[in-house]
């Protein structure tokens, strides 16, 4: 059975279509976030101490905190955005946040 020209270009499509939905997303660079002025770094909310979602629905804790003294550092705006542990990685693929943290204990 042969395959027309036509049939042959749609096959070739869908299979470079799932290789590249294969591919591994790359994350916004420091440059893009220094450029853009923002991180956005991603958080749970249900890790206490080290994020904790209050009644008014902003996040609080110890990732906030380190989240913040990292935006500072780098010179630019922070925004937390709301994820959750199952999520994470779906999001952080989508770009919905440039970092993610979670339960980052300090050693010092």
């Amino acid at each position: 059975m042969s395959l027309t020209p036509l049939w042959r270009g749609v096959c070739a499509n869908l299979v470079l279509m799932f290789a590249l939905s294969a591919m591994p997303i790359e994350a916004r660079t420091l440059a893009a976030v220094e450029a853009d002025g923002l991180l956005r770094v991603g958080l749970t909310g249900d890790y206490a101490p080290y994020s904790l979602r209050g009644p008014d629905g902003d996040i609080t804790g110890a990732d906030v905190r380190m989240a913040q003294a990292l935006a500072k550092k780098l010179g630019v705006r922070l925004e937390i955005v709301p994820t959750t542990w199952e999520s994470m990685t779906a999001d952080f693929k989508a770009g919905r946040f440039d970092i993610a943290m979670g339960g980052v204990s300090v050693n010092c």
